[in-house]
């Protein structure tokens, strides 16, 4: 038995013992069982003769029109089904684009085309204590609202109630069952604050609204049937359908994974991707290097703060040797406020080293799970290579049974059947691949500029609370006369305006001794201006002789803001 057709081991369609594809496609099939039907009919059909030759004549050139319409149509339906075959093909083993196209977008990643059409908002409604453990185990209670996405029961969620752990539950999941997408890493819970403080609960509330809000701003993930579960179970139920990745699943995990990791990673035809991986591990390696040293800078912190009390605790008991007893009490004073000054300097370094940690953590965490998805991508790569090697093996054991002078049907059925399993396993595979590529690609640019918001929200942050904390610092030393009215923030941001030398005379006269009355500015020690009948004295100034500008520069540095805005609220346009 020969082939007319000349075999091809590249070509994966050709079959060598028929003329026909080795894997048929529904519509190659079902145009065959056609044909089939139709030459059964024409045999059947032909040797009816009528016993008149001028009658026999006429059937006989009467029937061969409609079967000859019939055949061009099934090999125009063959065509056209072997030319969409072979573009499918091709379009599978084209190399990668550098940025997904639209066409791309459209065959593999079809959720990102619609994903307007669809969508999932979940908000941190509440943190709820969990007995004693809520600093282990806090509650979290979430409202959710569903639009288009098949397998709820409704639309509003309100007042869903799950534990940390349970969201841990879901987080693993989403992981192991989302090869294709770079998972966002869920925050830990914050350490540093005291559980049930106001701090705790807003950094924990924040952290997870921000979790929450990448994990539904990707098409793929909302679109997955766990958030259903998650959603609809009773509080506290809720359990994932997976806890581990699938026995066939290309994701290898423990000494396996560990041993894959070791071999050199294969060719990489994505060039983004190929310096990605290496970029993102080098951040997540200074990350815990950072991580490191806030942590021993933390420590040295408290350190520090507890020998400057013990430092201000000793120069109080310098109060004895002093002759008078007012000199005694200087002494005393100094110390409680210096031991303030020192609980602000604390909070200050303590705010900013909280801040820094959960960024940098939050920033390792993601960096490993892109780094462990690139990983993936690259098990992926490799099993690939392994199913091309398989399906070229598969061609070669077909070529060895054709030329053989005997051939066995059952090993010649067994050899087709199997290089029909693993050409179809190589195409899964491929597309698998383009489908990850490209989504990768995707979030890979995303996670770039979520990267520089968070870190510049961070700083931003920070600024805040270190201005914050420095305002209570000159406060202090200004409400306790130890610095001067004019060093503290009454000036801040006000030096360019002219001070008035009565003013300042007043301020160099002030007596320290005196505590500041409720009546005076807090900020700078000057005594406030009362104003009365407002509207009068402001149609005074325009009438003077002097003119107004003089007169209106000279009451403005004269007055404070509180008075100016009080003279600016009473006056009538």
């Amino acid at each position: 038995m020969t082939s007319a057709v000349p075999y091809e081991p590249d070509d994966f369609d050709n079959n060598p013992f028929a003329e026909s594809s080795v894997i048929i496609q529904p519509e190659v099939a079902a145009s065959s069982s056609v044909t089939a039907q139709a030459h059964d009919s024409n045999t059947i059909t032909s040797p009816k003769q009528t016993p008149q030759g001028v009658h026999s004549s006429t059937a006989t050139t009467d029937h061969p029109t409609p079967a000859l319409s019939k055949q061009q149509q099934l090999d125009k339906s063959r065509a056209q089904a072997a030319q969409k075959q072979s573009k499918e093909d091709e379009e599978l083993n084209s190399p990668f684009h550098a940025f997904p196209t639209d066409n791309d977008l459209k065959r593999y990643l079809p959720e990102r085309i619609n994903k307007n059409s669809f969508s999932l908002a979940i908000k941190v409604v509440e943190i709820e204590k969990n007995g004693t453990y809520q600093y282990k185990n806090p509650v979290v209670k979430i409202n959710a609202q569903v639009k288009n996405i098949p397998g709820f029961r409704k639309q509003l969620y309100k007042e869903v109630r799950r534990t940390f752990k349970e969201l841990e539950a879901l987080y693993r999941y989403l992981i192991f069952n989302n090869i294709e997408v770079l998972v966002p890493a869920l925050p830990n819970i914050p350490a540093l604050y005291n559980p049930g403080s106001t701090e705790f609960i807003n950094s924990l509330a924040g952290s997870l609204q921000d979790w929450f809000i990448r994990i539904c701003s990707n098409p793929i993930l909302i679109r997955n049937q766990e958030f259903v579960l998650f959603l609809e179970q009773n509080d506290f139920s809720y359990t994932p359908s997976k806890t581990k990745p699938s026995s066939n699943s290309v994701m290898a995990t423990g000494i396996k994974r560990k041993t894959l990791k070791q071999f050199q990673p294969p060719y990489d035809a994505s060039q983004d991707l190929a310096e990605y991986r290496p970029m993102v591990k080098s951040i997540y390696l200074q990350s815990q290097k950072l991580l490191e040293k806030l942590d021993k800078l933390l420590r040295l912190q408290k350190q520090s703060s507890s020998i400057n009390v013990e430092f201000y605790t000793k120069m109080s008991e310098l109060a004895p040797l002093e002759e008078n007893p007012d000199m005694g009490k200087i002494w005393v004073r100094f110390n409680k406020i210096m031991q303030l000054f020192n609980e602000f300097d604390l909070i200050e370094e303590l705010t900013l080293n909280a801040s820094l940690t959960e960024t940098f953590q939050l920033i390792s965490d993601d960096c490993y799970n892109i780094k462990e998805a690139l990983t993936n991508r690259h098990l992926l790569m490799r099993e690939l290579i392994n199913a091309e090697e398989n399906t070229r093996k598969k061609h070669s054991t077909i070529n060895k049974l054709k030329n053989k002078s005997i051939l066995d049907p059952e090993r010649v059925e067994e050899a087709i059947r199997s290089l029909e399993l693993a050409t179809n396993y190589e195409k899964e595979l491929k597309y698998q691949v383009k489908r990850t590529t490209y989504e990768m690609l995707v979030e890979s640019q995303d996670y770039i500029n979520y990267l520089v918001n968070l870190i510049k929200r961070t700083f931003k942050s920070i600024a805040q609370h270190q201005i914050q904390q420095e305002r209570k610092k000159l406060q202090l030393l200004s409400a306790n006369k130890l610095i001067h009215p004019q060093e503290s923030l009454g000036r801040l941001g006000r030096e360019s305006l002219p001070l008035n030398t009565t003013n300042a005379a007043n301020l160099d006269s002030i007596d320290r001794s005196v505590p500041i009355k409720h009546d005076e500015d807090s900020w700078n020690s000057r005594p406030k201006k009362a104003f009365e009948n407002n509207t009068e004295n402001f149609g005074s100034l325009l009438k003077d002789d002097n003119g107004p500008d003089e007169l209106l520069s000279d009451e403005t540095s004269r007055v404070d803001a509180k008075s100016a805005a009080s003279l600016l609220a009473g006056a009538s346009f």
